[in-house]
């Protein structure tokens, strides 16, 4: 179990900075810049000039998204860990309702770190294009 948890955490993190290394937007932003240099008034230049993204900005569609999701996955979180807390309460020294009890919060917290690190990344992404 601890083995394919280390296993996955190893695996996200290869992923994202394998992923750091390619970047293909520094060739198109060089091109880009060529040609809104001798044309500052086409359709592309004008948008790549806007400050706000309205699908990934600070404001966008995206990032609104993800800020939902993170909140209701905290909510069930919260939920979770207190419907667990109040089962490890009530087990009256039962090994098995004892036992359930942790594994539940347990994968609550996990869950949550998940999600915050996958928002974290999300941002982190969106940020760089």
């Amino acid at each position: 179990m601890h083995r394919r948890f280390a296993f996955v955490i190893i695996l996200m993190l290869a992923i994202f900075i394998f992923s750091s290394f390619f970047n293909p937007n520094v060739s198109a932003n060089n091109t880009l810049d060529e040609v809104c240099k001798n044309a500052p008034t086409s359709p592309v230049c004008i948008e790549r000039n806007k400050t706000e993204n309205p699908i990934v900005g600070a404001n966008g569609i995206l990032t609104r998204v993800i800020q939902i999701f993170i909140y209701f996955v905290s909510v069930a979180s919260v939920i979770v860990i207190i419907l667990a807390g109040l089962r490890f309460i009530t087990a009256q020294g039962d090994p098995n309702s004892v036992s359930t009890a942790k594994k539940s919060i347990f994968y609550a917290i996990v869950g949550l770190l998940v999600a915050v690190l996958a928002q974290i990344m999300v941002l982190f992404v969106l940020n760089k294009l």
